[in-house]
């Protein structure tokens, strides 16, 4: 299938290993680092001209928010 023009490039969901790695390195963290890294996803994640967020930008807010309500 062709890639339409203006798409951007498919990432992939992570994997589960790749999952725990990075919820692993979410635990470490600092609660306004986190913050901080949820502000950031949050924005790569809103919907804009080229469609819909990537299954691994959608993982990605997900843990950070997980992690955020465990700090609370």
């Amino acid at each position: 299938m062709a890639k339409g023009r203006g798409l951007p490039d498919y990432e992939s969901p992570m994997d589960a290993a790749r999952l725990a790695e990075y919820r692993r390195r979410l635990s470490t963290m600092q609660p306004f680092a986190l913050r901080r890294l949820y502000e950031e996803v949050w924005r790569g994640c809103r919907p804009v001209e080229h469609g819909l967020p990537s299954g691994r930008a959608i993982q990605e807010l997900v843990q950070v928010w997980k992690e955020l309500r465990k700090s609370k």
